[in-house]
C-alpha cells in the first residue's frame, strides 16, 4: 500500500488550485430565458386616458419570487426545471411586460416603471399568485395569476380591479414547450391587461 505525507497532499491541492485545475465537475451554465416581446399592436377601449401611470412591481412569495422556473404537479408541491432559469425575478419580467403592453396600446398618456423617478398619476398595484406550469400525463398547463388595481395617487382610492386567471397548453412536458406556452399565456394576459386598464370605469367617472 503506497502511503502519502500530509506535505504531499497539501502541496499537490495547491498546485491544483494554481493551476486552474478542479477535483469537482464544472456546473454547466443553466439556459436564460425570457418572455417574447408584447405583439406590436394591441387593443384599447375608447379614447386615451389622459393620466400617467406607474407600473409597480408585482408583490409575490417565495417560490414565485425568483428566477426558477416552476412546475406544480400537485397542489402542495413545487418543483423547480434544472439547467434553466428566468433572466430575472418573474415579479420584474412581469412588471417589464405589462409596462411594455401598456405602451403599445396607448390608452394612457405616459407609462413608466416603479424606478422611474418621476411622479405618475396613477398606479397600477398587483399580486401574481401563479406563475407556474402544471405537468400532467401527456402535457403541460401553464398557469398565470394576477390580481390587478389601479389607484389614483392622490387619494388613494381604487378605481378599478381585477383578477386574471389565464391557462394555456403546451404541446408537451418538454421545457423548450412550456416555455412556448409561457410566451402564450403571458401574451394573452398583456392583451387582456391593456384592454381592462384603459376601460376603468373609475378613472373615466372623473375626468
Amino acid at each position: 500500500m503506497i502511503r502519502y505525507s500530509k506535505s504531499f497532499v497539501s502541496a499537490t491541492l495547491f498546485a491544483l488550485v494554481m493551476t486552474g485545475c478542479t477535483i469537482f465537475p464544472v456546473p454547466e451554465t443553466p439556459r436564460v430565458m425570457d418572455f417574447a416581446p408584447a405583439p406590436l399592436t394591441l387593443g384599447r377601449a375608447g379614447d386615451q386616458q389622459p393620466f400617467s401611470l406607474r407600473v409597480d412591481t408585482p408583490v409575490a412569495s417565495e417560490p414565485i419570487n425568483s428566477t426558477r422556473i416552476l412546475a406544480k404537479p400537485e397542489a402542495t408541491e413545487f418543483r423547480i426545471y434544472g439547467g434553466v432559469r428566468w433572466r430575472d425575478t418573474a415579479p420584474v419580467i412581469m412588471r417589464d411586460a405589462m409596462t411594455a403592453a401598456l405602451r403599445r396600446s396607448q390608452g394612457f398618456e405616459r407609462v413608466i416603471t416603479d424606478v422611474s423617478p418621476a411622479e405618475a398619476d396613477l398606479t397600477m398595484v398587483t399580486e401574481l399568485l401563479a406563475f407556474q406550469s402544471q405537468p400532467g400525463a401527456n402535457q403541460s398547463d401553464v398557469v398565470i395569476r394576477l390580481y390587478s388595481e389601479i389607484m389614483e395617487n392622490r387619494s388613494r382610492r381604487t378605481a378599478c380591479s381585477q383578477v386574471f386567471d389565464i391557462k394555456t397548453s403546451a404541446a408537451s412536458n418538454s421545457l423548450d414547450d412550456v416555455i412556448v406556452a409561457f410566451d402564450g399565456a403571458g401574451q394573452r394576459l398583456m392583451s387582456e391587461l391593456a384592454l381592462w386598464a384603459s376601460a376603468c370605469e373609475g378613472l373615466s367617472a372623473n375626468r
